[in-house]
């Protein structure tokens, strides 16, 4: 019984043996093979400098292209136009907002322009030229208003394509409308209570916005998303140009086009004739995409 068991653990370990033995030569081959397929690798990618400008190059400049693209560092800036009375109040307000987080600009309009029509034309074009992201126009209407018991509206010309510039600018401009409601004058009459005067000017101004782009409800998204359909469609169809070309290298048809008796510009013409029906298709549909599902907002 006893020499049994003891050839039963010489058998087990014998097998054990090869096993570990067979296991560890496969691990071993698998190993050198993986060495081997990844040093050639290596080495092909080494060689060829597009391939290497592709890992390398690309991704910098595809990141440097964002980049310019997104960044916004800008200060916000205001211009402030009154008319007639108004003028009395521009100082003030100036001094108000110069305590604001935005920068205050002198417009190229003259002094002297009163036609409604016409400087209102001056103010979209000062907006047109990137003069400013806002304008406060105070109309001598305003005390007017003032004056029979309304609000008062104060016209408000943005510019509206940034809206992280629009939104700085709405935001210090709403801040001083309090301000500037307080310092205007108001006319109390003489048979008026103490309660009825104290509670003459207290109804807060009316701003008014208008938008040269884009509305009040003009998104982040709508900023950003023009950026992104040319980039997709320029990556991905540069990448997929890239692989093609790859894949005719290694399958030598590009040398045999080389070699064939047809001139480099007609070889030329021929591939981006095949890569721009492709494109030109990847272009409506992201364009389609964008404009029936997301449902992006053009301002013309």
């Amino acid at each position: 019984m006893i020499r049994r068991i003891h050839s039963c653990d010489v058998t087990i370990r014998k097998i054990w043996n090869k096993l570990s033995f067979r296991l560890l030569k496969q691990s071993w081959r698998i190993e050198m093979v993986a060495r081997w397929i990844a040093w050639r690798i290596i080495r092909e990618i080494l060689r060829d400098r597009r391939t290497l400008a592709f890992f390398f190059l690309v991704p910098l400049i595809v990141m440097s292209l964002i980049y310019y693209a997104l960044q916004e560092d800008e200060t916000a800036r205001l211009g402030v136009v009154s008319r007639g009375v108004m003028r009395l109040f521009e100082a003030d307000l100036m001094l108000t907002l110069e305590e604001e987080d935005i920068e205050l600009v002198s417009l190229d309009i003259p002094d002297e322009e009163i036609d409604p029509e016409r400087l209102e034309q001056m103010i979209w074009t000062q907006l047109r030229t990137g003069q400013a992201e806002g304008i406060l126009f105070l109309g001598e209407q305003l005390l007017e208003e003032r004056f029979d018991g309304k609000r008062g509206r104060i016209d408000f010309y943005l510019e509206g394509s940034r809206p992280t510039l629009t939104a700085s600018v709405v935001e210090s401009v709403a801040s001083v409308m309090d301000d500037l409601a307080s310092s205007l004058p108001v006319v109390i009459d003489s048979s008026c209570s103490a309660f009825c005067a104290n509670s003459v000017n207290i109804k807060p101004l009316d701003l008014e916005e208008h938008y040269l782009y884009g509305s009040e409800d003009y998104r982040l998204i709508d900023f950003f998303l023009p950026v992104f359909p040319p980039f997709f469609v320029f990556f991905f169809t540069f990448l997929i140009s890239t692989i093609t070309f790859q894949r005719e290298r290694v399958r030598g048809t590009l040398e045999r086009l080389l070699i064939a008796p047809v001139s480099f510009t007609q070889i030329v013409l021929g591939y981006v004739g095949g890569f721009i029906i492709f494109s030109g298709c990847q272009a409506a549909i992201i364009l389609t995409f964008i404009l029936s599902l997301i449902g992006f907002k053009i301002t013309l």
